[in-house]
């Protein structure tokens, strides 16, 4: 049948949007069966004559006597867990194993197994985990296309590395971050880096945003006296956002515009803009520094110059002595000029630009200097207030002002009160300005870290891949702004950043205290983009996904503003990155493929932890949408990141999740404390096996099984009666689907122990045992799934109180989970039922319940009796027949020809002890199927002295209820024919009816034993009383067996027989002759190549004869 898996996928997807959850659980998984039998024909169909065999062994030891056809979906996830059968599949077309894993496919039948509980209801998560991973799967396996990037006008999406190059000392790696931080007091020493201290270095490294350029058209305008301008400018923006460095565009331009504008375009664009009708020749610049300059420390840049105040400084640098003489006697007094006293220094000084960085800083070191009765600060505050009207009485004369960055780094309470004085003084005169517009921080970055970053074309052509591919494609798995033409836009402007990387480090790093907004900004993304450059990264571009937290350096830069660094230093190495088992590290490397491609799982974490900070008061946290856009690419299956979110949220150590809200903590999770926990529980075994033991003791129930035996270590612990009896063996006797390993070799050796012997003696019941195994897989469920629930129950009793609000609500889940976990491991595990079969050994079936355990209503031995009853191995009704049936070799023995009587007691020991026959469900069986068998005139029932023909009671041809059969030493059954003699009144003597008997050859004596001939060997020993044997008193000395075989019975012969003899100390020599014929003929090379050099290699004086 043909499955239109592309259909199945978007019915499952509305499912999930109609939020029905199972039945779009059943959807995925009913179509899931479909893919792997596929994959399964596939293989068989593309394979060569070698393969086809191989996947033939591998179906026959997974699943005995099965097709493909017949495989469940159990069975078939079974079946690629070989690891030759995945190597095969990777040899298939169209399919791609970059994903493809049976641990996928393990967790998703799981996930569907549990859905189909009657009380189960999956949640909304776990059924998008699900059908995520299902359309992956689909991808994966060539089922549905692979979604494609469309190509750009000069060809598939690039590494950024090979499109943008940063400056040079960036790429090299030999930079010093301190160039990130503008210093005008350097500056003004001539002491500064170039790219500070050169103009013409400055401004191709400047990025003129629309803020910047007001303020220099303003300050061009102010100096050319032109009208209309503002003449005191309060520079307000959080710190590190651009405040210093607009303060040395200004210095630049004021005193090098000619030059800047005959370099630089948009420089003389922006001059030109300014329409300016008389430049000034030449203009006057003072800096004050307010974090170099010390007021309690007078400064002395000449001899006979002594510089003791704000006002002393600016009047010097404006005009050198001549102009401070004008002001010296106030300065060295550190009484403030006044308004009418400083107009007329400023026209003496002609066109003056008046930089004043860090104001706050400056007023609250003065005010610790002591002037007259009061402080050198209360005079700065008139000096500010003098200077403001004095500069706007000047049109050729500036002033520009830092008070700080923000409240949040002030200096205490003395420092807030100087700030609001500040304010204050300045509200009358200032303009304040905001200097970079959020969208203008991707061309400040781009400047400052980049020589080029491409073809503009080719930024346009990404966006708009990102934005049709993936944002829009899949407008549901991305935060709505992604979705958005502003954003496309946003995507142009920040290549080779990824808008969200930017957005992140500037909206939430940059609110905390000391990080520096736009200075910190770039800091990080220099140290970013050279160790991703020089480790040559391949990514589109550089997504918050790609910072490389295993670099010290990127590591320590945002370390230093956290509250805990070395608290987040150590969940970073061990859930991040930074060691090479770091766990998301890890998780990337064990998935392979696109995981280890694009470092999946390490990019979710990187970008939770970026998402867990910033400077306001509520928990910053990451949404499942926030973290995609952060970490895909078109060229990544989004379905990818879902799974790599199930197993970092069940793999870290530091990863919190709170709703659909993820952050990344410094305080260890319920996983750290379960893994420590679990590592103590496993090296304690007893308490372990304990657990288990409990568990299945209460599970196994017991039917109708006359007595259950749970771990019993050998046949001493096994009664040996007629009861039917099931044993639950031990996890070490698991059962291993490969016939040659090891363990399973040790297991069929536990089995035949207990099914030929029992205390002291051989057993001679072996066919009212019934044996339950687990599965090799399974052993390790249930002993992880023990493990996991001791772990969690210790937490319980020694750690509960310590976890918080969403840990205890996290615990609680996986607690309760824990006590549905191990049952299930049990009820998943215990699947392999072993009987006895004379014909191949050992009956083997696996069961499979559909729905899973069910507590109440699912019991071990109920599932063993079931599919017993199933199977016909055990019968709770037979038809009467079947004991007459002598044209059978499977029943003509039990009640021979020409014998006319069959003792009751000894036909129900006969259906106790060979196993080549069916195992009655109880004695009533036998006595409905007697009753049946009377109605019916097959034969009679007597009690009485049979031996004799002398009967107290004889049923024939009626009507009875089966109580009326007791099975006893006096019941017969007598034949129809001897049962209508008796019942006649003239009835005859019949002379003494001679018992059945087998003769086994030996120096001319017969061995006669009161069982049936029984021409068709099983693997019942000879039976033993069941108490200890007395010495024998009669021996043989020679023993000559002749007898023919099927071919199905060889090996029940050799353990029924040969083997006996070996153990007993007999010298036993076997002369064989097989003949086999074939009408069609049989293929010589097999007879060649195979047979006879396999009959030569075992006996080397094998002959082998052919006939043509």
């Amino acid at each position: 049948m043909t499955v239109d898996y592309q259909r199945e996928l978007r019915d499952a997807k509305k499912l999930l949007e109609g939020e029905m959850y199972k039945q779009a659980l059943k959807t995925v998984g009913d179509a899931q069966e479909h893919v792997l039998r596929d994959l399964l024909f596939e293989l068989y169909n593309n394979g060569n004559k070698g393969d086809k065999t191989y996947l033939e062994q591998v179906i026959g030891r997974v699943a005995s006597n099965k097709t493909a056809e017949q495989l469940t979906t159990y069975e078939m996830v079974n079946v690629f867990q070989e690891r030759g059968v995945m190597e095969l599949v990777e040899k298939l077309p169209n399919v791609s194993t970059r994903f493809f894993s049976v641990d996928a496919l393990d967790q998703l039948r799981r996930i569907r197994n549990d859905s189909t509980h009657k009380d189960y209801q999956p949640s909304q998560q776990e059924a998008a985990y699900v059908i995520s991973q299902f359309e992956l799967f689909l991808i994966e396996t060539g089922r549905i296309p692979r979604p494609k990037v469309s190509p750009t006008a000069s060809g598939p999406l690039k590494p950024w590395i090979e499109v943008a190059t940063p400056h040079r000392d960036i790429r090299e790696g030999n930079f010093d971050l301190n160039v990130f931080a503008a210093d005008l007091g350097m500056v003004q020493q001539n002491k500064a880096k170039d790219e500070y201290q050169d103009p013409e270095i400055f401004f191709s490294r400047t990025y003129l945003t629309r803020g910047l350029r007001l303020q220099l058209q303003n300050m061009m305008r102010r100096l050319s006296g032109e009208s209309g301008t503002n003449a005191v400018i309060n520079l307000f923006t959080t710190f590190g956002g651009g405040k210093t460095h607009t303060m040395l565009a200004m210095l630049h331009l004021a005193k090098h515009h000619v030059q800047l504008a005959r370099k630089f375009p948009e420089v003389a664009s922006l001059v030109q803009k300014a329409e300016i009708k008389n430049a000034p020749e030449s203009v006057s610049v003072a800096i004050i520094d307010g974090t170099a300059l010390t007021p309690a420390k007078p400064r002395r840049p000449e001899r006979g110059v002594t510089l003791h105040t704000l006002w002393g400084e600016i009047a010097y640098q404006l005009g050198g002595t001549e102009l401070y003489d004008v002001i010296r006697e106030l300065d060295e007094s550190k009484g403030a000029p006044g308004a009418s006293e400083l107009t007329d220094l400023l026209a003496l000084a002609g066109p003056s630009l008046i930089l004043i960085d860090e104001t706050l800083e400056y007023s609250t070191k003065a005010s610790a200097v002591k002037v007259g009765k009061g402080y050198l600060v209360d005079q700065m505050h008139a000096f500010f207030k003098a200077l403001s009207q004095a500069v706007g009485n000047r049109p050729d004369c500036l002033l520009v002002m830092t008070l700080t960055s923000s409240r949040q780094e002030q200096f205490g309470d003395q420092a807030a009160e100087l700030y609001e004085t500040l304010e204050r003084i300045l509200e009358r005169v200032e303009s304040t300005e905001v200097v970079a517009e959020n969208i203008e921080i991707y061309e400040i970055l781009r400047r400052r870290l980049f020589e080029t970053v491409g073809d503009e074309t080719y930024h346009e052509q990404l966006a708009q891949i990102f934005s049709d591919e993936l944002y829009r494609k899949n407008p549901d798995l991305f935060p709505e702004k992604a979705v958005h033409p502003e954003y496309r836009q946003a995507m142009i402007r920040s290549y080779p950043f990824h808008p969200e990387l930017v957005d992140i480090m500037r909206d939430r790093w940059g609110t905390i205290a000391g990080f520096q907004k736009t200075r910190g900004v770039l800091r990080f993304m220099a140290l970013v983009v050279s160790s991703l450059y020089m480790n040559r990264h391949h990514e589109i571009v550089i997504k918050p996904s790609d910072v490389p937290l295993g670099d010290s350096r990127v590591r320590q830069e945002l370390l230093g503003h956290v509250d805990s660094p070395g608290g987040y230093e150590a969940a970073i190495i061990s859930d991040i990155a930074g060691k090479n088992d770091s766990k998301a590290l890890a998780v990337d490397s064990m998935s392979g493929g696109d995981y280890q491609r694009y470092g999946v799982a390490e990019g979710l974490a990187t970008s939770v932890f970026l998402y867990s900070h910033s400077g306001g008061e509520n928990r910053p946290t990451a949404s499942q949408p926030q973290m995609w856009l952060s970490s895909l690419e078109p060229t990544i299956v989004p379905a990818l990141a879902s799974d790599a979110l199930d197993k970092l949220e069940r793999r870290l150590f530091y990863l919190v999740r709170e709703g659909t809200q993820y952050y990344l903590s410094v305080t260890p999770n319920l996983n750290k404390m379960l893994v420590e926990r679990i590592d103590a529980v496993k090296r304690d075994t007893a308490s372990v096996q304990k657990v288990i033991l409990d568990e299945i003791q209460f599970m196994v129930g017991r039917g109708r099984f006359v007595r259950v035996f749970v771990w019993p270590d050998g046949p001493r612990d096994v009664d040996d009666n007629r009861g039917l009896k099931l044993v639950i063996a031990p996890l070490e006797q698991h059962w291993h689907p490969n016939d040659d390993n090891e363990t399973r070799l040790e297991t069929e050796g536990y089995i035949d122990n207990i099914r030929t012997n029992a205390t002291g003696t051989y057993r001679q019941f072996s066919n009212t045992v019934v044996f339950l195994l687990p599965t090799h897989i399974g052993v390790q469920n249930i002993r992880a799934a023990a493990v996991k629930r001791l772990a969690l129950e210790e937490i319980s009793k020694t750690a509960r109180h310590k976890l918080n609000d969403s840990q205890r609500e996290e615990f609680e889940d996986q607690y309760a989970k824990s006590q549905q976990d191990l049952p299930a491991a049990i009820w998943g595990a215990y699947t392999v039922i072993v009987a006895p079969d004379a014909n191949r050994t050992l009956w083997i079936r696996e069961e499979f319940a559909k729905g899973g355990y069910q507590k109440g209503q699912n019991t071990l031995s109920g599932r063993v009796w079931n599919k017993l009853n199933s199977e016909e191995r055990l019968l709770e009704r037979l038809d009467p027949m079947f004991l007459q049936l002598r044209s059978n070799d499977r029943w003509a023995n039990i009640w021979p020809e020409g014998e006319p009587i069959l003792k009751v007691d000894r036909l129900r020991d006969y259906f106790a002890r060979y196993d080549y026959l069916p195992i009655l469900a109880g004695d009533d069986v036998l006595s409905q199927t007697i009753a049946f068998g009377v109605q019916r005139g097959l034969f009679a029932y007597g009690l009485g002295d049979g031996e004799n023909l002398d009967f107290d009671t004889l049923y024939f041809n009626e009507q009875r209820s089966s109580n009326d059969f007791l099975i006893t030493e006096s019941a017969w059954l007598v034949s129809s024919s001897l049962a209508t003699e008796l019942m006649t009144p003239d009835e005859t003597q019949y002379p003494d009816i001679a018992q059945p008997t087998a003769t086994i050859n030996g120096d001319g004596e017969n061995l006669s034993l009161h069982t049936p001939p029984i021409t068709s060997p099983s693997s019942a020993p000879t039976f033993q009383p069941s108490s200890t044997p007395e010495p024998p008193t009669h021996t043989y000395r020679n023993l000559q067996i002749e007898t023919g075989l099927d071919d199905m019975q060889w090996l029940a012969f050799y353990r029924s027989v040969i083997q006996p003899l070996v153990e007993a100390g007999a010298d036993v020599d076997i002369q064989l002759t097989i003949r086999a014929s074939k009408r069609d003929g049989i293929d010589a090379n097999f007879i060649d190549l195979r047979i006879k050099e396999s009959a030569l290699q075992i006996g080397r004086n094998a002959r082998v004869d052919t006939e043509e």
